[in-house]
């Protein structure tokens, strides 16, 4: 699965530790391999999260999905991908991305956790800042 992240910060106040996703400039996209003929991509309409600075370092960044709001613009897929075979929506309506590390190269690199249903995978996730 490869699960692209375009998030956009803002600070919740001037001089900022803490900054929040935009939401209305920001996306979480995925692509999933089918039958190694094609993939099937998609997307989440709901999510939150944050991003901790101390200084010029990014220190944390969460990430909460309301697995719900799957969207792969089939209705009929996405009921199944909501439902106890995939997502399990119902009974674990979160998924939720803490990082462990942040590394910074052409782009940042978020190593950590993401629990989703009752797994949880380590993966690192690449994502931009721009300047505010």
């Amino acid at each position: 699965m490869k699960l692209i992240l375009i998030l956009f910060f803002f600070p919740l106040h001037l001089i900022a530790d803490t900054w929040v996703i935009n939401r209305d400039h920001s996306v979480i996209n995925f692509e999933v391999p089918y039958l190694k003929l094609s993939s099937v991509q998609g997307k989440f309409n709901n999510f939150s999260g944050l991003m901790e600075i101390e200084g010029e370092e990014i220190k944390k960044v969460r990430i909460r999905i309301l697995s719900e709001t799957v969207d792969t613009g089939i209705r009929l897929r996405d009921t199944h991908l909501k439902s106890k075979d995939f997502l399990a929506s119902k009974k674990f309506p979160e998924i939720v991305f803490v990082s462990s590390e942040i590394s910074k190269g052409d782009s940042y690199k978020a190593l950590g956790n993401l629990k989703f249903k009752d797994m949880s995978l380590n993966l690192g996730i690449e994502f931009k800042i721009s300047s505010p």
